[in-house]
């Protein structure tokens, strides 16, 4: 992608930029109105007529780099939340993002309430976002903003060693990333999936031959 360079933690929006004053770490944690619970170290929620807030512990920092990386970006197409800060609650050490409230309902809310015509409208307007997504100019490397590890499980590790957690510089390098992590993997359960490694050191080059990466999610 485009190169970016991350902003510093805490971040918060210059003031200008802000409709009211900031949620406080009480009005987050003691908030009710659950947007969606991914996964039991997850939340969303909305505080306010203006907010929704994500925080815990699975929630990273690139996250909030990529809103505002693709603030830059923002159009009729591809509408992105406006992220007013980014920074650790003070008394969990959990990341926390705080964004702009789009009005609104989810589609989880309304999608069986919705005629034929509405769901294809709404399924064309989301073809458009995604496929506004790999025009973003690239840097020529494969990675997260700010030339940051790959944020994808596949290319995990607790020290994000750069021959499995990138950034790469090449469509080869990617490859041999995802292999290595495969072969971890396999060593740390006692060579369950070697059959599988094998296959992909051997074909992964071959199977995997794009024109340069392109910006997804």
């Amino acid at each position: 992608m485009t190169d970016w360079e991350p902003v510093p933690l805490p971040f918060v929006a210059a003031p200008s930029q802000l409709p009211t004053s900031l949620p406080t770490e009480e009005d987050i944690v003691n908030a009710t109105n659950v947007l969606s619970l991914e996964h039991s170290s997850t939340l969303v929620v909305g505080v306010g007529s203006y907010f929704v807030v994500k925080h815990g512990q699975r929630v990273s920092e690139i996250e909030g780099q990529t809103l505002l990386f693709l603030e830059q970006y923002r159009s009729s197409s591809l509408v992105v939340p406006i992220l007013y800060a980014m920074y650790r609650l003070p008394s969990k050490g959990d990341m926390c993002l705080v964004m702009q409230r789009l009005p609104g309902d989810t589609l989880e809310h309304i999608w069986s309430e919705l005629d034929e015509e509405k769901k294809s409208d709404i399924c064309t307007r989301l073809k458009s976002a995604i496929d506004h997504l790999p025009a973003i100019l690239t840097a020529g490397f494969y990675g997260g903003v700010g030339r940051t590890c790959i944020p994808y499980h596949l290319f995990w590790h607790p020290d994000e060693p750069k021959e499995i957690s990138g950034p790469f510089d090449s469509e080869a390098q990617f490859n041999g990333g995802l292999v290595r992590k495969l072969q971890d993997i396999d060593e740390t359960n006692h060579g369950y999936m070697t059959a599988k490694v094998e296959f992909y050191a051997k074909n992964l080059d071959t199977m995997l031959c794009s024109q340069g990466p392109v910006f997804t999610h």
